[in-house]
């Protein structure tokens, strides 16, 4: 259960991107710093919520590797938009296998890390996952949210001369999609892929608590004051401050557990 060959061939497959990227281009550093950060958020979630050692590997290992398809998506397309490029989830589980990268574990850890890179940008888990796997695999999508959230509430903030490929090219505008309004007024997740505005992004990223699998990442949620930024940065009206009161009670009946 160490990680750290696996540490070790990640640094040396971003560093081949890095060193051949522009000058002055971010991107790859970028997310090579997220990935390495969601690998830590993932295993400090698992211990919290008492995940086995074998397990609490899986989920770093899963965390470190949910992203590396961003590497060769942004190599090719110049983008991190999945909707104009391809789906960085699957590219990265195509990646481990062209590399050979898991290669030392055994078959059910294999497929635990594979379906969990593969469904970590997945609107959802399947209901069929296995119960470890579904484990792993929410932790990982919990701790590459919540590792998000800073990341794109500092480059959509009014203020920042934030980088537009992270924002994903959407319209600066001071206007929502009514059918995200919608959706998260309902309580359902936001359609990514219905996007336009960078409004709709916030709205989005406020949805993503509808999405969280565990106590620890509501409690870090609130204590982050994620949901107040978000709200802080859309239209101030009655009906967004309602939205925002719901999201809250929401959040805060499920950091209980």
């Amino acid at each position: 259960m160490n990680i750290k060959p696996y540490l070790n061939y990640f640094q040396d497959y971003v560093q081949a991107f890095m060193d051949a990227a522009p000058a002055g281009d971010l991107n790859f550093e970028l997310k090579k710093e997220h990935s390495l950060r969601v690998m830590e958020q993932a295993r400090e979630l698992a211990s919290y919520h008492g995940f086995d050692p074998q397990s609490c590997f899986l989920t770093s290992l899963a965390g470190l590797f949910h992203d590396l398809g961003r590497f060769e998506q942004y190599w090719l397309y110049r983008t991190f938009n999945d909707k104009i490029s391809v789906n960085h989830g699957l590219l990265s589980t195509k990646i481990l296998h062209r590399e050979k990268v898991l290669r030392k574990l055994s078959a059910p850890d294999k497929r635990c890390v594979l379906l969990s890179v593969l469904y970590h940008n997945r609107k959802s888990l399947p209901r069929t996952l296995a119960p470890g796997i579904r484990a792993v695999a929410g932790a990982v999508r919990d701790a590459d949210k919540l590792d998000i959230y800073p990341i794109i509430l500092h480059h959509i903030s009014r203020d920042s001369k934030g980088s537009n490929t992270i924002t994903l090219e959407l319209e600066d505008a001071n206007e929502v999609s009514p059918e995200i309004l919608e959706q998260v007024r309902s309580g359902r997740l936001a359609d990514y892929h219905r996007m336009r505005y960078k409004n709709d992004f916030l709205l989005l990223m406020s949805s993503w608590i509808y999405d969280l699998n565990y106590a620890y990442s509501c409690r870090r949620v609130l204590q982050k004051g994620y949901l107040d930024t978000i709200f802080a940065m859309l239209p101030q009206n009655s009906l967004m401050h309602s939205l925002r009161d719901s999201l809250l009670a929401y959040l805060q009946k499920y950091a209980k557990g």
